[in-house]
């Protein structure tokens, strides 16, 4: 009886998978929403303290950086004392909108609503569609990141950018099996289209450079360096074919990094003559 509804069970179970990842997007935007929502309720609440008027430490830091380099009076002849690239971000928002700090936390907002989206896909690649919709969710209900996400400070910055170097980095390896990446049904993979035979490469490139940028928000992001390049060939299994995809892989890597830390590398060699990042 066993064998008998083995097949009918199977069925049922496919449809029921199929069913699950055609309604898996309105679940993710019903969380990401859920997401906003908290986000903007936790602004409000602070909206009522002493700590929405008056800039603390590093927020008062980054606001006057940013202020200057949107009017232009931003001189200076030592390498950045400070990681600037936030500071230029809100500098752009300064000179569009006025230098206001509540344009900071509203893009923040947004950022913390990203930050769970980059969480779903980490949680996908690594356990399928599931677990993703249940890390996006926790990720919306974690106090800290909700905390994060209203105040004027660059940290939510980098954890968009780190949760997108994991992603990068874990999409680049080959061992989740075709179901974990949120495909229901096994059997033989169809040939790669040449979107997705460009895909592995797009994704260094943009490690790369996702790296780069996160060395000019979090310094010691350059641990990243040396161990990345380990990591895409510990993917590679040291085998010979896989091999020369990682370093290519690795090319690629070193590529994007470099193009993405050049403009600051530049700028600390012109204004104080030397090579720092």
């Amino acid at each position: 009886m066993k064998k008998r509804g083995d097949r009918p069970d199977r069925r049922i179970r496919q449809a029921v998978a199929l069913s699950f990842e055609q309604k898996s997007r309105w679940w993710l935007a019903g969380i990401l929403l859920f997401a906003l929502a908290l986000r903007l309720l936790g602004l409000w609440s602070l909206s009522g303290t002493i700590y929405y008027e008056y800039l603390l430490w590093d927020e008062r830091i980054f606001h006057e950086m940013a202020t200057r380099i949107a009017d232009g009076t931003f001189t200076s002849k030592t390498v950045y004392e400070f990681p600037p690239l936030y500071a230029y971000l809100v500098a752009g928002l300064y000179k569009t909108f006025g230098p206001d700090p509540v344009y900071q936390r509203y893009v923040n907002i947004g950022l913390g609503v990203l930050a769970c989206a980059i969480v779903y896909l980490i949680g996908r690649e690594l356990a399928g569609r599931k677990i993703g919709l249940l890390s996006a969710l926790l990720a919306a209900l974690y106090k800290i990141l909700i905390f994060y996400s209203a105040v004027p400070l660059k940290e939510m910055f980098g954890i968009v950018l780190f949760g997108l170097l994991a992603w990068l980095l874990i999409s680049l390896n080959p061992e989740p099996a075709e179901d974990a990446r949120g495909g229901s049904t096994a059997g033989t993979p169809e040939p790669a289209s040449d979107r997705g035979r460009y895909a592995p490469l797009i994704r260094a490139a943009a490690l790369g450079v996702t790296v780069g940028l996160l060395l000019n928000v979090r310094p010691n992001a350059a641990i990243f360096l040396p161990l990345i390049p380990l990591m895409m060939l510990w993917f590679s299994g040291f085998q010979r074919p896989a091999l020369k995809s990682a370093g290519l892989y690795i090319l690629l890597f070193s590529l994007g990094t470099a193009l993405a830390v050049s403009p600051f590398v530049i700028r600390n060699y012109r204004v104080a003559g030397e090579m720092a990042l």
